[in-house]
């Protein structure tokens, strides 16, 4: 009789139940079902780790930005006191130059036997 209804297209489940659908393709339906429920899980997992990561990655990102403008700031003020230190040390040459000078003409006076 199972055969017969079976050629008709009506099944039993395992607890009796009539079906229309062959029991392995409805074993095959729900299988599916479920890996296609137990896939989706992973997805959403998978989202949330890819956004955590991107957050991460923009984080760092800024941070590293902000270390490269303080590396441009202090390599900036590096380079200005470098200039100034140039400046300064032209100064003190111009100083030593200018007092040579006059020590120079001091002793040549005092040589010349003027003004000593």
């Amino acid at each position: 009789m199972a055969d017969l209804l079976a050629k008709q297209g009506i099944f039993f489940d395992e607890v009796d139940r009539v079906c229309i659908l062959e029991p392995e393709i409805s074993k095959q339906t729900n299988d599916l079902k479920e890996e296609c429920q137990i896939y989706i899980e992973k997805m959403d997992e998978f989202q949330k780790i890819a956004h955590k990561f991107i957050l991460m990655v923009e984080q760092l990102g800024k941070e590293v930005e902000n270390q490269k403008i303080k590396a441009i700031g202090a390599r900036n003020i590096l380079q200005s006191m470098e200039k100034q230190k140039e400046n300064s040390q032209q100064q003190l040459q111009v100083l030593i130059l200018i007092d040579c000078r006059s020590v120079s003409k001091y002793f040549h006076t005092c040589i010349t036997g003027f003004d000593c």
